[in-house]
């Protein structure tokens, strides 16, 4: 599978929480899901703990590797969140309050140390709205740092897509139906070896009816070549199900 993607992206979700099993990650299927219509594709996902050092040593690697780096967690009000600080620390900055991102808070009430901690950022940064509460994420580089709670992650996210740079249009075939996986897959890895540019998946599920079903997920660069390897791939799925269903995406 040699898909050269013309824009990547990796992601970085923070907290001990996610680690111990304490909380259950829901942000990666939406981060992921806005990525791929701007045509985005996450290369790598790292899953790391509120450390310092790891957060620092893990955001340079990916910084350097990829178009984009999207993080999640630890940018609150509490001792725990330490991801703002770090940002600082891996990108050479000196960390101070952020007057803009102070103004964004009720200015009606007298500022908490809460909202102190949560607009102490990297200097040199770019802002991110929030519409689903006050705090603001913030852009450093090519890295957008979010915070963890999934609805705030999902407004933050819907700020930022708009202005990503686009990659190039990936697209995207199945097919579907009743096959073993293992009858054909020796058919499918000659098929694949013959056509390095397209990206073939096989994923097998076993339905509540005793069936198994298997979608295979073909993705592409060129349309043209990419029904050509999914018409020879029906060849042998029809085999195996004549009702299969083609869908194109």
């Amino acid at each position: 599978m040699a898909i050269q993607y013309s824009k990547t992206a990796g992601v970085i979700l923070i907290g001990d929480e996610l680690l111990s099993g304490q909380t259950q990650d829901k942000n990666l299927f939406y981060i992921a899901g806005q990525l791929c219509l701007k045509y985005i594709f996450i290369k790598r996902v790292a899953i790391i703990s509120d450390d310092s050092d790891e957060i620092i040593k893990t955001v340079q690697q990916f910084s350097k590797a990829y178009d984009y780096v999207f993080t999640t967690g630890g940018i609150g009000p509490t001792h725990d969140d330490i991801t703002a600080k770090s940002m600082a620390l891996a990108f050479g900055r000196d960390f101070v309050l952020n007057q803009q991102a102070l103004d964004c808070f009720p200015q009606d009430q007298t500022i908490s140390p809460g909202y102190l901690r949560m607009s102490m950022m990297p200097t040199h940064v770019s802002l991110i709205r929030n519409a689903a509460s006050y705090a603001p994420g913030f852009i450093i580089d090519n890295v957008y740092v979010m915070a963890g709670v999934p609805h705030i992650v999902q407004a933050m996210m819907n700020e930022v897509v708009k202005d990503l740079e686009p990659g190039q249009p990936i697209y995207t075939q199945y097919i579907i139906g009743q096959i073993k996986e293992g009858s054909i897959a020796s058919d499918l890895e000659q098929l694949q070896l013959s056509h390095p540019a397209v990206s073939i998946g096989s994923y097998p599920h076993y339905e509540t009816t005793n069936q198994w079903h298997l979608k295979l997920v073909f993705k592409g660069t060129d349309q043209l070549q990419l029904s050509k390897v999914v018409q020879q791939a029906q060849v042998f799925c029809l085999k195996q199900d004549p009702r299969l269903k083609v869908v194109i995406d």
